[in-house]
């Protein structure tokens, strides 16, 4: 690591999902459901087509890094350089993938896109 590491807190967290959602906004793709917890943030976005995930992830960490860097007026390195995904086939991956969103331990904020919230809760 070139820096030390560092763990976000409430306010970063409710940064890190805006920016979240701006960003996919801003792509035309939908945010639908994430949670942010201390030392990372997990995240499932619906996507028209079939893109490679590696370019969202990009996406997403270099658009939230530069709006931190921005916010605290301070460049530095916020996440690692890969990250864990993988695309997710059909409406009973998402779900699944949503609830394990959903329980994650700690988080600072979870949220669930309309519509999805009582598919991830059924049985």
């Amino acid at each position: 690591m070139r820096e030390p590491g560092w763990f976000l807190d409430a306010g970063t967290a409710s940064h890190v999902r805006a920016q979240f959602q701006r960003t996919c906004d801003a792509r035309g793709w939908t945010l639908l459901a994430g949670a942010v917890i201390g030392d990372h943030v997990h995240v499932v976005v619906g996507v028209a087509g079939d893109p490679d995930p590696a370019s969202l992830l990009r996406d997403l960490k270099r658009y939230t890094a530069n709006a931190l860097n921005e916010r605290d007026g301070r460049e530095r390195r916020r996440w690692t350089r890969s990250g864990w995904r993988r695309r997710l086939r059909g409406e009973g991956q998402v779900v699944a993938a949503i609830r394990y969103v959903r329980a994650q331990r700690w988080p600072l904020v979870v949220w669930v896109a309309p519509g999805w919230a009582d598919e991830a809760t059924r049985g």
